[in-house]
This record gives structure tokens, C-alpha cells and sequence, in this order.
């Protein structure tokens, strides 16, 4: 089983390294991301210079939260598309374990991305005699979970839906939109007091709402963090809480993505 894993993992990482589209779009980002260092160097002042690396790292640390689920899209939507999956299942590679296996790979770009973000801020801190905070690195290991969990999400969707339609459900139907939904038939309901269909219609919003999954949970003290770049035990308590929940919510949508995959028509 280890050695299957490995075998399929140096796949999917080699397939990650040779997309041209993933190199481009980092390509493009990182050139703008030192565009940005390049003026903030022309500022001399510690706190402007600190505001300048916090941009920075947030910056970049958005960019890898999207790459690290459009890892998992592309590498389903293009085996998917090339219809060469039916080959790959052949025992023992199984769906099981290639769906495992591209979630760790993606995982692992994600998590070293992310500590290379938080390696970057540390050096410019260092660099610009600004002061180091453990801020830096509570915010990309927060925004890797946030990154996991988008990745699950996208790659279940993408097994049984189009790529399109997959990135358009987790851009706009997400828990934000259903939250306001439900918050909207809930006045709607009180307004007009008589109409039968504004609480059926709520009650669909608020299931759909209850099973999408929170892409940035316990999120109040994490831009608090972000903004301070201070964290304390109880915010790690929490970064730790986030944790476990990302860890079931990849797990479910593991399941159902393999699950997806063994019931749709590889040929």
C-alpha cells in the first residue's frame, strides 16, 4: 500500500510541476507580488514597512489558498477529460487510492508553499529590522486549512459536475450566499405572514446552507490575528479547532469523491 502511494503521489506531483497553466498563473502573481516589494522599499519607516509585509503575506498566502484547489481541479478535470482513468483503476489502484493520493500531493504543495510564505515574511522582517511576529505564522497555517478545505470541496465537485459549474457552486454558492438567503426569507416570512412558500423555500436555503461546508470557520478571531499579527494560546486553541474540522470535512468529501468516481462512466 505505501509503495502504491508513493507511486501515484510522484505522479500527481509531477503532473502539478509540468501544467503549464499552473506555472503561469504562479508566474504572473509572484511578478506582481515583487512589484509590490520593490515600492515598499522605496518607504523608510518601520511602520510602513510592516503594513508592506503583511500585505505581502497575505497576498501570498491568498494566492497559494487558490492554487492549492485548483490543483485538485485540474488534475481531475484532465484525467477526467482524457479519459485515461479507466487504465489507472486496475488493481491495486484503486479510486480510492488515487484520489487519496492527489489530496496529498495537493496537501503537500500547499503546506510547503505556505511555510515558504511564512519563511518570506520572517526574512523581510529580519531584512527591514521590523520586528518578528508569531502572527505571521498562525495566518498561513489558517489560511492552509482554509486551502484543504477548498480542495476537498472542489475536487468532489469537479468528479461530478464540470469544472465551470464547480468553480461557479464554491464562487457564489457558497455558505455566505445561503446565510444571507435564509436570512432574507427569514424577514420575508415575517413581513408577509401568509405566504406558504417563502418558509418552504426558507427551510430548503437553510438545508443546503447546513451541509455546504465553512470555508473559513471561527473566522472573527482570525482577522483580528491577521490585522494584529499577535496570536496568543487561545488563538492557537482555536487554530487547533479549525484543524479538526478541516480534517473531517476533507475526509467526507474524500469519501464522496471516490464514491463519485465509481459510479460515473470512465469510458
Amino acid at each position: 500500500m505505501r509503495e502504491q502511494i508513493g507511486l501515484h503521489l510522484g505522479v500527481h506531483l509531477k503532473f502539478f510541476r509540468r501544467n503549464r497553466l499552473l506555472i503561469a498563473i504562479a508566474a504572473v502573481f509572484l511578478a506582481i507580488t515583487g512589484l509590490s516589494l520593490v515600492g515598499a522599499l522605496l518607504y523608510s519607516s518601520s511602520t510602513s514597512r510592516f503594513e508592506s509585509i503583511r500585505n505581502v503575506s497575505e497576498a501570498l498566502n491568498s494566492f497559494v489558498r487558490i492554487l492549492v484547489p485548483a490543483m485538485g481541479l485540474f488534475l481531475v478535470s484532465s484525467h477526467l477529460r482524457n479519459r485515461n482513468l479507466k487504465m489507472v483503476f486496475t488493481k491495486p489502484a484503486t479510486p480510492e487510492l488515487w484520489v487519496f493520493s492527489g489530496l496529498l500531493a495537493a496537501i503537500l504543495v500547499g503546506l510547503a508553499l505556505h511555510l515558504l510564505v511564512w519563511l518570506v515574511s520572517i526574512g523581510l522582517s529580519l531584512a527591514w529590522g521590523v520586528p518578528v511576529q508569531s502572527g505571521f505564522l498562525f495566518v498561513a497555517l489558517d489560511s492552509f486549512f482554509r486551502s484543504v478545505i477548498l480542495l476537498g470541496y472542489l475536487s468532489f465537485l469537479t468528479v461530478v459536475l464540470h469544472p465551470v459549474v464547480a468553480v461557479l457552486l464554491v464562487l457564489v454558492f457558497n455558505e455566505g450566499a445561503f446565510y444571507g438567503l435564509v436570512f432574507m426569507m427569514e424577514t420575508a416570512v415575517r413581513a408577509t405572514g401568509g405566504n406558504p412558500f417563502l418558509p418552504v423555500l426558507r427551510e430548503v436555503f437553510r438545508f443546503v446552507y447546513m451541509i455546504i461546508p465553512i470555508t473559513a470557520p471561527l473566522s472573527e478571531r482570525s482577522r483580528e490575528v491577521a490585522m494584529s499579527l499577535r496570536a496568543d494560546v487561545g488563538d492557537w486553541k482555536t487554530l487547533l479547532m479549525r484543524a479538526g474540522y478541516t480534517l473531517v470535512v476533507l475526509a467526507f468529501f474524500y469519501l464522496l469523491a471516490t464514491l463519485g468516481l465509481r459510479r460515473r462512466n470512465l469510458s
